[in-house]
């Protein structure tokens, strides 16, 4: 089989199965938004929270350095599962013990609960077989999607079992710990890799790991930052609104564009010889990425209203206010998820950093500087920051990655023109003929706007002409290319 045909292969898998597990959590989401409360899912978040800069330690980036090494061995393997359940271990001890101050000083006192119960998951999750990341690196993403849909089911009917016989956040600690167990029991049952216990380390994985460490903590600081600012402005109630606002505005880029970066960034290591290749695959990544995120931004700024009724229901009626903007983070994040990839397959992973550094340093300043004072305040405070630091990925991108901003402007102009003039369109519709079932009114003008966005972009792409229409084309997909060309829209 081709390398092409299996990558082909890897994305469909790893769509069908994000696909089921969504589904599969959103019935959850929409249960458990029912049973609990915005400070359920804000105690959890920020247990979460806290844990995850302790993992985000933990993870020294050895998973990436067994993909872009062109030949491991299973001793390299097995070094890497012993150095990432040692780093795992030793953090977590040191996190059960500081959690009684960590709770003292987010004065929330069910937070040690919660974070230790996290950390006895996260250690379990440690032993995952590392014979998935062999799978991964053979373009298998077959078995590996396998192991998140059925760890995801189980999960989901235990969740909701509980949510329904508890009532509180207990229901989400169960349901996720019950996902990890899955996922270790399967790992060792789909690959059959049998790691053990090394203690002798590769001197390039130490030093490919150790800038990855710094990275990922002011990358996960970053991301998680207007988290914790957010209960600043209520506690846990204002941090569960938030959290789930924001993850629901981000879906389509966690569920459908996500997927798509695995295969690809496993794509790109096998062209890191040839620069000029990797760089137009770079080109194609954004191009698609950006395709899907523009639309979903559209429906989510003309449909927050009738979107939040419909899926969250009445208790969550305030983020109605403000989930439709928070949409636009999905812009800043794709674009640094892809430049990454490339800042590590060149070598420039230090220069990548700094992304990061102005995006955490501009949440916390402007967060500072203005004060705001509710949730729609900060969500569109937050917002600004996102579109600002954007503009600073591109800049950076242009001094350090072989990359153009005059090609980069021509992947962005589609999208971005289509998206304008859907968006204003559906907001014309809505307030010149309005549907008062908001049921109907999201069907409706949900199904309404990715035509229209899907006619417009297929007229710019019969209007381009010259070398911007052959570099266009090129990033097409074969099977879109060949489809348009049969309903003669190109």
């Amino acid at each position: 089989m081709s390398y092409s045909k299996k990558l082909y292969i890897a994305y469909v898998w790893n769509m069908f199965s994000k696909l089921i597990i969504r589904g599969l959590g959103l019935i959850s989401t929409l249960v458990l938004v029912r049973l609990l409360t915005p400070a359920d899912f804000g105690l959890v978040a920020i247990g979460i929270m806290v844990i995850g800069l302790f993992k985000v330690l933990s993870d020294i980036g050895v998973n990436r350095y067994l993909i872009m090494h062109d030949n491991p061995t299973d001793d390299h393997y097995s070094a890497a599962w012993t150095l990432n359940l040692l780093s795992t271990a030793i953090l977590i001890f040191i996190l059960v013990l500081l959690a009684p101050f960590i709770t003292h000083l987010l004065d929330e006192p069910q937070v040690t609960i919660v974070i230790r119960f996290l950390c006895l998951i996260n250690l379990l999750s440690a032993l995952k077989n590392v014979g998935l990341i062999k799978l991964e690196k053979e373009v298998d993403f077959k078995s590996v999607s396998k192991i998140g849909i059925y760890a995801k089911f189980v999960s989901v009917i235990v969740t909701i079992l509980a949510a329904f016989y508890f009532k509180n956040y207990l229901a989400l600690l169960l349901g996720t710990a019950v996902m990890v167990l899955s996922q270790l029991v399967l790992s060792y049952t789909v690959s059959p890799f049998r790691p053990k216990f090394l203690l002798t380390f590769p001197p390039g994985m130490m030093s490919y790991s150790g800038f990855l460490v710094i990275r990922n903590l002011v990358s996960f600081s970053r991301s998680q930052i207007d988290v914790l600012l957010a209960g600043k402005l209520g506690g846990a109630n204002s941090v569960g609104q938030f959290k789930v606002a924001r993850d629901f505005s981000v879906m389509p880029l966690s569920e459908l564009v996500t997927p798509v970066m695995q295969p690809f960034f496993a794509s790109l290591s096998q062209l890191k010889h040839d620069k000029e290749r990797m760089v137009e695959k770079t080109y194609q990544i954004l191009f698609l990425a950006w395709s899907v995120i523009f639309i979903s931004l559209a429906c989510f700024i003309s449909l927050q209203s009738e979107f939040t009724r419909v899926v969250l229901g009445e208790n969550w009626l305030e983020v109605g206010d403000f989930i439709g903007i928070l949409a636009f983070l999905m812009i800043p994040f794709v674009t640094q998820s892809v430049f990454y990839m490339l800042y590590d397959l060149i070598g420039k992973t230090k220069n990548s950093i700094w992304n990061d550094i102005y995006g955490l340093s501009a949440i916390v300043i402007s967060f500072l500087l203005f004060k705001p004072s509710t949730l729609i305040e900060f969500a569109g405070l937050r917002v600004i920051v996102g579109v600002s630091s954007f503009i600073v990925i591109l800049t950076l991108a242009k001094f350090f990655l072989p990359v153009s901003l005059r090609k980069i402007g021509l992947v962005l102009a589609i999208p971005l023109v289509s998206s304008l003039v859907t968006l204003f369109t559906v907001l014309y519709l809505k307030r010149v003929w309005e549907i008062e079932v908001p049921s109907l009114a999201l069907i409706f003008y949900g199904g309404l706007a990715l035509v229209l966005y899907a006619l417009v972009f297929s007229v710019i792409l019969r209007l381009i002409r010259g070398g911007a229409a052959v570099f266009i084309l090129r990033l097409l997909p074969e099977l879109v290319f060949n489809w348009l060309k049969k309903l003669k829209v190109l």
